[in-house]
């Protein structure tokens, strides 16, 4: 048996920053994008699209996905 090649993680958008920008920037996308405030997204699910290492804008998208409750696979990440 070999050993199992593991892919190197890709480096977040911005590798400088942290948690509380990148949510900033994330929520002010979505509300001019979607009308949506960012405090009707459960914490959970931000920390899933950063720890993903979405982009704000993408995190936005698919942050409204979840919002309007609709089954798409928002949780693919690839």
């Amino acid at each position: 048996m070999g050993r199992a090649r593991i892919a190197p993680l890709r480096k977040a958008p911005n590798e400088q920053q942290g948690y509380p920008p990148w949510k900033a920037k994330a929520a002010k996308k979505l509300k001019d994008r979607h009308g949506i405030e960012a405090t009707a997204i459960a914490e959970r699910i931000w920390t899933h699209f950063y720890a993903h290492r979405l982009r704000p804008r993408q995190a936005a998208d698919r942050a409204a996905t979840v919002y309007r409750g609709a089954p798409a696979d928002w949780l693919n990440t690839k």
